[in-house]
């Protein structure tokens, strides 16, 4: 398992980059396609197992940021997701 943090800079609102092409604005969670990439096809902008979290648009910085999980297979990916990482609790009165 890899994490890597990322910043997209120079990005309008509607998630178009000045030097070209546009990244997703808007807070959440995505997931590679079973086979291993972004469902593109052709396309090989994130080959491979991946969960990325998009933290949102920054007005201020005009950037878009987050951080990217790369899962050496599928089953690693699905065997992380099946890990319960929050422990629930019950509150006390």
């Amino acid at each position: 398992m890899k994490i890597t943090h990322w910043k997209h800079e120079n990005v309008s609102l509607n998630g178009k980059v000045k030097n070209g092409g546009a990244v997703k604005t808007d807070v959440g969670i995505d997931f590679s396609t079973p086979d291993g990439n972004c469902g593109m096809d052709g396309c090989h902008c994130s080959d491979g197992h991946w969960m990325s979290i998009c933290f949102g648009y920054n007005k201020k910085e005009k950037s878009v940021s987050g951080i990217t999980i790369n899962f050496g297979s599928r089953l690693e990916l699905e065997e992380t997701l099946d890990y319960n990482f929050i422990e629930e609790t019950e509150e006390e009165d």
